[in-house]
């Protein structure tokens, strides 16, 4: 996680290799634009972080190594989960969540199928958090969100 004193040129620094990455690529790469939209989510930027996520499940669908069933692509939706998640949005969080599992079966039977236990873990943690969330009513998160 960034130190808050950082977060500002941190941001910007990713941003600006996603745009020389796009320029230079046709498109930004998307482990640049994963690292961008963490960033944004730590920040509690969580509108920003899910624009940037919502931008990367296209490209990572499409991409030649690691393709719709991959380990980035479920952290692109457990991103997007949490994000959710904070701004208020737990249905469709949940939504996400089985996305997330139907990923993780295709996963399993493909080439990155020694990271299903790992990524079901991390479904868990996250679903697991999201019903913390949307049982107290993180109030806090849904403020911060829309700040």
């Amino acid at each position: 996680m960034l130190r808050e004193r950082d977060q500002p040129a941190s941001l910007a620094t990713l941003r600006a290799v996603v745009a020389a990455s796009t320029a230079r690529n046709g498109s930004p790469d998307v482990g640049v634009l994963n690292a961008l939209a963490f960033a944004l989510k730590d920040a509690g930027r969580y509108a920003e972080a899910e624009h940037v996520a919502r931008r990367m499940l296209p490209l990572l669908r499409a991409h030649e190594m690691l393709g719709p069933a991959s380990p980035q692509m479920i952290g692109c939706l457990r991103l997007l989960m949490e994000v959710c998640a904070k701004q208020g949005r737990e249905q469709e969080a949940r939504e996400l969540n089985g996305e997330g599992y139907a990923v993780i079966r295709e996963l399993a039977k493909g080439r990155f199928s020694k990271y299903e236990g790992e990524e079901i873990e991390e479904m868990d943690r996250v679903r697991e958090e999201i019903s913390k969330w949307s049982g107290s009513g993180n109030a806090a998160a849904r403020v911060e969100a829309t700040a």
